[in-house]
């Protein structure tokens, strides 16, 4: 690891500018994780297609119910920014795909 904060790690491989890692400083200030309520320490990654760098956490719904817009939703047929785990659409072709999946996996006991 080449960076090493009190909650936040960064490969070697990864170079994010001062201003991505205070972000990411700041976003963990923000919204305890549960991760940090454990004193577990988060990775850094990159998206090499998005160019974009990001966190995975587990955040309290208590918290996100405060500081987050629960209806905010972007539409997939408008926008490339579309993310998933936004919200269900049920019209969606890959709501559709992943029901057809799912209808047919085996669940072993």
């Amino acid at each position: 690891m080449r960076y090493n904060s009190k909650n936040l790690l960064i490969s070697k491989p990864l170079n994010p500018k001062n201003s991505v890692i205070k972000e990411a400083k700041s976003f963990l200030k923000e919204f305890s994780s549960l991760e940090s309520e454990c004193g577990l320490k988060h990775l850094l990654f990159y998206d090499k297609r998005s160019e974009a760098y990001y966190l995975i956490c587990h955040i309290k719904g208590d918290c996100l119910e405060i500081k987050t817009d629960l209806e905010a939703v972007l539409d997939p047929a408008e926008s490339e920014d579309y993310k998933l785990n936004r919200g269900f659409y049920t019209d969606n072709s890959a709501y559709n795909r992943s029901c057809l999946t799912a209808s047919r996996s085996v669940i072993l006991v």
